[in-house]
């Protein structure tokens, strides 16, 4: 159950951050909440990286031979 997870880990950070800094459990929260934001859009150019270079390695896979031969045969060169 992700939500129950979610809402205990968000409980625990609230706690934390409410037991470490003087201010309210709101304050503690608006805090906490905008520095995880900003954590996460610091990580945003390393992970456009990654998924950048797998797309381009997947893309550029050779793909193997087919094994089963075409049931149509090739055109004629007419020249």
């Amino acid at each position: 159950m992700p939500i129950i997870a979610s809402l205990v880990a968000f409980i625990t950070g609230l706690s934390i951050a409410t037991i470490v800094s003087d201010e309210s459990p709101a304050m503690a929260a608006r805090v906490s909440i905008s520095e995880a934001f900003v954590s996460i859009l610091s990580l945003l150019p390393l992970v456009y990286i990654l998924v950048t270079y797998n797309l381009i390695r997947s893309s550029l896979k050779k793909r193997p031979a087919d094994s089963v031969s075409s049931p149509i045969p090739p055109l004629a060169n007419n020249e």
